[in-house]
């Protein structure tokens, strides 16, 4: 955090030696959404080759900040939802993907009435996006299934949405304290467990979280949602049992005990 000679406050960015930031994509967004995203105020160089940004400083801090206090009221986590489907559908109007939305990349502009700002966007456009997976736990919990194989795309922000508003309800992240690859076999399996949500909220999450890609709300649903259209559906998706999923031929044999299924595995390797 800087300050200058006028007052002003901005956060600086300093690159490591040899790193050279491309800058072309969040000066675009900048100018695109000045509200939606957070604003470069400068870039450049020192004399000794190491480069800096000046961004924009936000005091009230991230919403990952918010959240760790606890659970958002229902009215909060209206306003969250509106003004993330604003933003969203503000950016990807203009073939601009976040790609990596989590609580941290979330700051408040203001809370009454709430305007967010997003950062560190994850991927430029949708036209020039490229995988970035990574199995780091805290990022993983808002990657979306689709991603270990390549596939990104707007519906991967909606996504994000939907874990960050299940956080933000329940006050925990249903996949806390898990590892990343943990976390991929989670979703490749099986759907993102909603117990403690009711309704209205239950069929939000369902419908952000679906592991389809193509059948995953979007701005449209949500807007829809908002407005409280009750025709709204999700499509049920069907929890495959964990021994079909993971059924090893031959079984594995630790510590002089056959595991047969992922459960009896897991367990015994937690003995050792």
């Amino acid at each position: 955090l800087v300050e200058a000679a006028d007052g002003q406050r901005a956060v600086a960015r300093i690159y490591r030696y040899g790193i050279r930031p491309r800058n072309e994509a969040l000066q675009r967004m900048s100018a695109a959404a000045p509200r939606h995203v957070v604003q470069l105020l400068e870039q450049g160089q020192e004399v000794n080759g190491q480069c800096y940004e000046l961004l924009e400083y936000l005091p009230e801090g991230s919403l990952q900040q918010r959240l760790a206090r606890g659970n958002l009221t229902t009215e909060q986590a209206r306003a969250l939802v509106e003004e993330f489907n604003a933003a969203l559908t503000f950016l990807h109007q203009r073939d601009i993907l976040h790609g990596d939305i989590r609580p941290d990349n979330v700051l408040i502009r203001q809370w009454q009435p709430l305007q967010i700002a997003l950062t560190d966007f994850g991927m430029s456009t949708a036209t020039a996006a490229t995988l970035r997976f990574t199995t780091a736990d805290h990022a993983a919990q808002y990657r979306t299934p689709e991603t270990a194989a390549g596939v990104i795309g707007a519906a991967a922000d909606y996504w994000a949405l939907g874990m960050i508003l299940l956080e933000a309800l329940t006050g925990k992240h249903p996949f806390a304290g898990w590892s990343g690859m943990v976390i991929l076999y989670q979703l490749m399996a099986r759907a993102v467990p909603v117990a403690g949500v009711e309704e209205p909220w239950l069929t939000l999450c369902r419908g952000l979280l679906l592991r389809d890609p193509k059948q995953r709300w979007g701005s449209v649903e949500v807007k829809r949602w908002g407005g409280g259209d009750t025709r709204l559906g999700v499509r049920v998706e069907v929890i495959v049992r964990e021994e079909v999923t993971f059924r090893p031929r031959p079984f594995y044999r630790l510590g002089g005990v056959e595991c047969q299924t992922a459960s009896a595995l897991a367990a015994q390797m937690a003995q050792q």
